[in-house]
């Protein structure tokens, strides 16, 4: 699976196949069903599956919890120790879709609050990538009495620097215009490597336009901003973060957390960019061996 992480465009032809396959299989199994709650007025979809302490899974953007955690078997290997519940983050999935920027960033991480609410969840692991770690993280700040340890994979610090915002608001305004992703698919592209062609650009687009809303992914682009997380919340966290990133992704770095945050375990995936490295059996591997270290006889229901 290595080549995954060493082309975009071999990922983006995959995911089309997951794609149509989510239109004809369910989420897991046959005896499996999507379920749902309402949190602030929308809609929420989420699998929950296995027995033991809880772990939610939280997935990146312009994605879904299947092709994020199913696809390439994380959420198995993580169910034969652990009670598993993966979200579909509003504007994405089968959940609701504000076209309001004012509907996402913290919104999201007060979705995972409320979810643990309506399950009876006192505390849980809490597990995401790139869009999904940024949410990890600020949940993490935000409400660590809620969680006994964190994974935040294919994300590193997010800061409101003026390249990011700038990043932001081009991927909104592509999200809106004809452009599409092309600025998401140059950043995620390792510096090492050609940018992405028109034809490249033209596929990720078909990809997220059958599987999105383009309107509510510019909104959840625009409303990002709320989950940059201050460096004074940084070195007050005690909770137990692995940071978990391919070795030539160029949007997550490990090095700004291991170097600000106390308690942090800082793995790599060794030649694996930001879309191959949730295929590497190394990935999972390190995030069930980190889960099982930090498991907690204390978590219970309310």
């Amino acid at each position: 699976m290595k080549s995954l992480g060493c082309s975009i465009y071999s990922v983006i032809t995959l995911s089309l196949v997951v794609t149509y396959l989510l239109t004809t299989t369910p989420s897991i199994d046959a005896a499996e069903e999507l379920k749902f709650f309402e949190s602030a007025g929308v809609p929420i979809a989420y699998v929950d599956v296995g027995q033991g302490e809880p772990v939610i899974l939280i997935h990146g953007f312009a994605i879904n919890h299947h092709f994020q955690w199913i696809a390439p078997k994380m959420l198995q290997s993580l169910t034969p120790d652990f009670r598993v519940i993966a979200i579909d983050n509003r504007g994405h999935g089968k959940s609701g879709k504000p076209h309001d920027p004012n509907q996402y960033g913290l919104v999201m991480v007060e979705d995972v609050l409320r979810l643990m609410d309506h399950l009876k969840i006192e505390k849980a692991h809490i597990v995401g990538y790139s869009m999904g770690g940024a949410i990890t993280l600020k949940f993490v700040t935000s409400h660590p009495e809620r969680a006994i340890s964190a994974v935040v994979g294919g994300m590193g610090w997010l800061r409101a620097t003026p390249e990011w915002l700038s990043f932001r608001e081009k991927l909104a305004d592509g999200l809106e215009s004809e452009e599409g992703v092309g600025p998401l698919l140059q950043r995620l592209t390792p510096t090492d490597q050609a940018a992405r062609s028109p034809r490249d650009v033209r596929i990720a687009n078909m990809v997220v336009s059958m599987a999105n809303d383009r309107k509510a992914l510019a909104a959840v682009s625009r409303g990002m901003l709320s989950l940059e997380v201050s460096e004074a919340d940084l070195k007050r966290n005690k909770v137990p973060v692995l940071s978990i990133v391919g070795s030539v992704d160029p949007i997550g770095s490990i090095n700004e957390l291991r170097s600000t945050m106390p308690d942090v375990t800082a793995v790599d995936i060794p030649g694996e960019g930001h879309m191959g490295a949730v295929f590497d059996p190394k990935f999972r591997e390190e995030i069930a061996k980190f889960l099982r270290a930090h498991k907690s006889s204390a978590t219970k229901s309310k």
